[in-house]
């Protein structure tokens, strides 16, 4: 069954904004882009409504209304605006999607669904994300089957896990420090790769940025060394991992990274 109408958030990217309306134009079904949220009051909403990446939503139109989310994480770890990359810069060894009942509250509600998968040694965000967007079609199906049926939603138990907040990430955030442990340069790298603010790192007061990161071993080794493995990819040798990077210029000088790791 196709949904009755889709709204478009006001701060939605504008590719996605695009193809969003693209797909509404072609299966026929209404659309409304709001351009300020006040204008979520003036709409006729169905009784059941399923967002993803949108604002919370005014009391108002929570009240007597069956009202869900789907978010990319484990819930409750990593509430908030950029989960996925959160997780994948902070070494999680897995994600999720959760769908929860929406409160006033950001990522908070009773648990109805959920998906939980490794993240594996390579992942980026976009790969990652791929996976999730996969898993939610089925979950949001899943769920709405049930509710249009009158079937009973079951609540599942909350998982015993810390609370933490994904925040925006800021530009600064991608910054490289090669002397950060080499999975924690690996992680930073792939999580920011194939986005609008790629990792990097300064040399002589400009940025260096890192494309792609790749493990090619995780043997311990006391040696540290960086060379050059093709055109503009750097084999670079830490304590506990061996990665290939990709960088987008080839301006510097490997020394730079000796000294950087080696410090």
């Amino acid at each position: 069954m196709p949904p009755a109408i889709v709204v478009i958030p006001p701060d939605c990217p504008p590719e996605d904004r695009s193809s969003m309306i693209e797909l509404c134009r072609r299966e026929s079904v209404d659309f409304r882009v709001l351009h300020k949220k006040k204008e979520l009051l003036s709409l006729d909403l169905p009784n059941v409504i399923l967002t993803c990446r949108f604002f919370v939503l005014p009391r108002e139109v929570l009240e007597d209304r069956a009202c869900y989310n789907i978010h990319s994480s484990l819930l409750p770890r990593w509430a908030g605006i950029h989960p996925v990359e959160w997780a994948i810069v902070s070494g999680d060894s897995h994600a999720g999607v959760t769908i929860h009942e929406l409160t006033e509250e950001i990522d908070d509600g009773k648990v109805v669904n959920r998906f939980e998968c490794r993240i594996l040694d390579n992942d980026t965000a976009n790969s990652l994300r791929a996976r999730l967007d996969k898993a939610s079609i089925f979950l949001a199906a899943e769920l709405l089957n049930k509710v249009t049926s009158g079937q009973s939603v079951t609540v599942l138990p909350k998982l015993c896990i810390e609370k933490s907040w994904a925040r925006r990430r800021k530009p600064t955030d991608s910054e490289i420090n090669f002397r950060m442990p080499g999975k924690k340069v690996h992680n930073t790298i792939r999580a920011m790769s194939g986005t609008g603010h790629p990792a990097y790192f300064v040399y002589n007061d400009q940025k260096v940025e890192l494309t792609s990161s790749t493990v090619i071993s995780t043997d311990s080794s006391h040696e540290t060394f960086s060379r050059f493995a093709g055109e503009r990819l750097i084999e670079i040798q830490f304590p506990n991992v061996r990665i290939h990077v990709e960088v987008k210029s080839d301006f510097f000088d490997l020394q730079f990274l000796e000294d950087e790791i080696a410090s």
